[in-house]
């Protein structure tokens, strides 16, 4: 009757639910919370959600395991420092990496498990793998932006934006995704060489991933339709 007293093993079974639910609030919460995206309201909302989804990807103490845990220990460590008026560079610097590698961290374990259900290793029902597909391409979008920040803090005026003073939290947020979805709308354009690689590089990422892996969940999941269906059939009786 109630699921969730059956501990870890439960929340476990359902961990692509949580992960695209805690990805999917952060689009909400951003239109309810339209003030600072990185330092807000908003984050201090889902962060703890996302840190939380991610790490129990893991069923096993895993060496990915613990490194998700160590970058979440190191991001919830600085994350108070953000309500600095001047909060020191080399922080800024190493909240970002920290935030780039663990969402890089569980995006490749997203894609390890996905090519152990394709390859028969694990078991992912319908609705866990729609779940997990769903969670990479939001997850490859989420990359983006972070890949973005970084390299504008390194190389300032790599991105170009409607505003003359250069781009803001939300403009990389917003041209990550736009560029995940190949809509271009030329408000936001990469100036530096390696902006422009990196544009293509999510892009490309994006195009392959919904190439390969989305047609492969949707086709896997409508093929196993009808078997499910005949084996739910009762067989014809023969006549005696």
């Amino acid at each position: 009757m109630f699921p969730w007293l059956h501990g870890r093993r439960w929340w476990h079974f359902r961990r692509f639910e949580g992960l695209l639910l805690s990805l999917a609030c952060m689009f909400l919460l951003n239109i309810i919370f339209p003030g600072k995206i990185y330092g807000g309201t908003a984050q201090a909302c889902y962060l703890p959600l996302q840190l939380l989804a991610g790490i129990n990807l893991y069923g096993r103490l895993r060496p990915g395991f613990w490194a998700a845990v160590l970058t979440a220990m190191g991001i919830l460590a600085l994350h108070p420092f953000q309500a600095l008026s001047s909060m020191p560079r080399a922080l800024q610097l190493s909240l970002l990496l920290l935030h780039g590698l663990f969402f890089f961290i569980i995006l490749l374990e997203v894609f390890m498990q996905l090519y152990r259900a394709q390859t028969h290793r694990l078991h992912l029902d319908a609705r866990q793998t729609l779940c997990a597909g769903l969670s990479g391409l939001l997850l490859i979008g989420y990359s983006g932006f972070f890949l973005f920040l970084l390299l504008e803090s390194f190389q300032p005026g790599s991105f170009r934006g409607p505003d003359p003073g250069g781009v803001s939290l939300q403009d990389l947020f917003y041209f990550s995704y736009i560029s995940l979805m190949t809509i271009g709308y030329g408000d936001i354009t990469p100036v530096s060489w390696a902006a422009r690689n990196a544009t293509v590089l999510v892009s490309l990422s994006a195009n392959i991933y919904s190439l390969v892996v989305i047609a492969s969940i949707v086709g896997r999941t409508f093929a196993s339709r009808p078997v499910q269906k005949a084996a739910k059939e009762p067989a014809p009786k023969e006549d005696s």
